[in-house]
């Protein structure tokens, strides 16, 4: 049934919904009787009436807490619901954010009404709440002595039966800890059955959605667990749980206050947590489903800020830690940009399911845009961001639905030829003889791959005795081929040395093909430099190299989208001197007098295009010094337990052992120890050279 589905028809679907909504509210504001110097008339309702807004002018007692049927001694002030306190003026009164104040609302009900509901907006501080007389419902806490007082929640139904038309609503409330005070949503009253059903729609809305998020967290969080290599279900579970989570607090029926009877402050605190911990979580989920298109530092730059944020949100007072979540909110609409550029960037690429994925996460990313606004402008919009992140998981189905089908119909595709090939293998025996012949080929297509990935490798360590450095380097495939190499060459006349360390994208023929055009490459571009004049410098030397093995791999890996990182190095043997160059790769490791120091210079890999970035830096090295260039793999390679060489460990191989033969032969034995015999997911290979002076 999924696979039938189209986007067009959810969008559809959701902009009614939309629509809807806005013609619904539009149309109720416009019948609503308005509330005329603290009186409202319903008296013309029927029976059943429907919800009505209790937005208007009250009557506003400032600084004070009056008793239910209290006379006026001076004259009325009027002041409306929803709005704050703060920066607010009261007639001539200005108002402050924090004190105490009473709003009095006398109704007209319709004839025959023998029960109301009330939907109770959020109150800044604490509330308490008459009806005709009568002290119903307090919210919140309030303590005289300090003083101090703590928010009570919003989204309440308070259920009251009434006799006759005149009602009296008296809300008393004190604020001594919130920025605001007052409130910023409206106020309802209805019909009590009526207000029921409402509410029931509510909760019944919220279940709806939570129970969607939930079951897909745990389906993820099982796929997971079938597929350990498919990170992305496992951040793609978190994150729905946190939202789940934050689904019972923030919902429009509210079902944290309704059945779980959450504290007001601590639903506060939850609604931030999983709002500060889903913005990392979401960034790493799409940082493993698109990692050509997308940058690391985003989600390490969420997470330095969620956890820091979620700490202080659970540890100090609503004063404190509420204020700081414009920062999140900040760095969401920023993110939501940054992603919504790399998931362009993925179908330029075509990445596969990339258009579905960027649907759900526009319609993801403004609502929750609209809902950040709306909350920071106090302005009345119901909560948003759950309808986003439905309709988002929404379309993660059908991008999952997609990826069946198409797997459903590449075994059905495949089953049909295996069909034919039985029937042609019944009917002609020949068949047998071309699958021989198609075996024998693919050995003899092996074996050339075998010996090209020798010859490549030849060229790489073709530097012999080089006057005052000494080298050790390593290579090891993952599979027959591989997609390292390295280069190494020596020029006489200038006494210089140059290394070379490359990673093509896979580890598998293609790969090898690259490297062997990479290497060829290589040894060109050295005769060419060797045979140019005294003046050419380091830089211009690597300036060159680059620029061909850019060429090259944009040559030979253009079909299947491989690209190459490097670095590379050159070094005046005589003086120590060092240029460096790197396109995409791991930074290389200075080793001086048993210090440790990360050469960064980050950049693009080659072959993206002809227009390339690269990063340099240049160095100069003592006598003794060492430099320890290396592929990923030798790091990401794990064992049968998922044990991994650590940075740490290669750092205490470099800072303890100055022979490079000794170095070659630790790293080696201390992987060997880790790996086991668990196949290697990554070619790994590294080179170190010290210079003796």
């Amino acid at each position: 049934m999924a696979t039938h589905l189209h986007k067009p028809s959810h969008m559809t679907l959701l902009l009614f919904m939309i629509a809807a909504l806005t013609c619904g509210q539009t149309a109720r504001a416009s019948r609503n009787p308005r509330i005329e110097r603290g009186h409202l008339d319903l008296s013309q309702e029927g029976q059943a009436w429907e919800p009505v807004s209790l937005s208007g002018d009250w009557q506003f007692f400032w600084q004070q807490l009056i008793t239910p049927g209290a006379t006026d001694t001076q004259p009325a002030v009027y002041f409306p619901i929803p709005s704050i306190w703060r920066d607010a003026m009261a007639d001539s009164q200005p108002l402050t954010e924090h004190g105490q104040a009473s709003y009095r609302l006398h109704i007209k009900l319709p004839p025959g009404t023998s029960q109301i509901g009330l939907h109770l907006p959020y109150f800044y501080g604490w509330v308490k709440l008459f009806i005709n007389g009568e002290a119903v419902r307090e919210f919140g806490t309030y303590d005289p002595s300090v003083p101090r007082t703590e928010g009570g929640g919003g989204g309440y139904y308070v259920y009251h039966a009434v006799s006759g038309q005149d009602l009296e609503i008296l809300l008393q409330t004190i604020n001594y800890n919130a920025a605001y005070g007052g409130t910023t949503a409206e106020m309802l009253i209805g019909d009590a059955e009526t207000m029921a059903i409402r509410q029931g729609l509510r909760l019944a809305f919220d279940g709806f959605i939570f129970s969607t998020i939930i079951f897909m967290a745990f389906y993820h969080g099982y796929m997971y667990i079938s597929r350990r290599h498919e990170r992305s279900n496992l951040w793609f579970a978190i994150f729905s749980l946190l939202i789940a989570a934050r689904n019972i607090i923030v919902g429009e029926g509210n079902i944290g206050m309704s059945f779980l009877h959450v504290p007001a402050l601590w639903s506060w605190r939850l609604e931030l947590v999983t709002y500060y911990l889903a913005i990392p979580v979401f960034a790493q989920f799409i940082n493993v489903i698109y990692p050509l298109e997308t940058r690391r530092r985003y989600a390490n730059i969420s997470w330095a800020l969620a956890v820091p944020l979620t700490l202080i949100t659970l540890v100090t007072s609503s004063e404190i830690f509420s204020p700081l979540r414009i920062i999140m909110q900040g760095l969401n609409i920023v993110l939501m940009v940054v992603y919504g550029q790399s998931i362009t960037q993925a179908i330029l690429h075509r990445r596969q399911g990339a258009r579905i994925f960027l649907a759900g996460f526009v319609a993801l990313a403004i609502l929750s845009i609209v809902e950040i606004i709306a909350v920071n402008l106090r302005l009345d919009l119901p909560r948003l961001s759950p309808i986003g992140m439905y309709v988002f998981i929404c379309f993660q189905s059908i991008l999952l639905a997609k990826r069946f089908n198409t797997a459903f119909v590449g075994v059905e595709r495949s089953e049909q030829r295996i069909r034919h090939l039985n029937e042609e293998l019944r009917e002609q025996e020949l068949t047998r003889l071309q699958l021989a012949r198609a075996k024998a080929e693919r050995n003899i297509l092996q074996a050339s791959l075998v010996e090209a990935q020798a010859v490549y490798t030849s060229l790489g360590v073709a530097a012999g005795s080089v006057p005052g450095i000494e080298i050790a380097s390593h290579f090891k495939a993952a599979e027959m081929a591989g997609g390292d190499w390295l280069g190494i060459s020596y020029d006489e006349k200038r006494h210089r040395l140059y290394l070379v360390i490359g990673d093509v994208t896979g580890h598998d023929m293609l790969s090898a093909l690259v490297t062997v055009a990479s290497a060829g490459t290589f040894k060109g571009a050295m005769a060419a430099i060797k045979s140019q004049g005294e003046t050419a410098t380091m830089d211009d030397c690597l300036a060159i190299l680059v620029k061909v093995m850019n060429d090259s791999v944009l040559g030979s890996g253009r079909q299947d989208h491989r690209l190459m990182t490097m670095a590379l190095l050159a070094i005046d043997v005589r003086t120590g001197d060092l240029a460096y160059a790197n396109a995409g790769h791991t930074p290389v490791l200075h080793v001086s007098h048993g210090a440790i120091k990360v050469v960064l210079a980050r950049a693009n890999p080659l072959g993206l295009a002809e227009d390339f970035m690269i990063g340099t830096a240049r160095l100069h090295l003592s006598k003794g010094d060492g430099i320890f260039a290396y592929t990923d793999g030798l790091l990401d390679n794990e064992g049968p337990e998922g044990d991994k060489l650590r940075l740490r460990s290669l750092k205490e191989i470099l800072r303890t052992e100055q022979n490079p033969s000794l170095v070659h032969q630790r790293i080696t034995t201390d992987c060997a120890a880790i790996w086991q015999q668990h196949p290697p997911k990554d070619d790994s290979s590294f080179v170190y050279l010290r210079w003796t002076g």
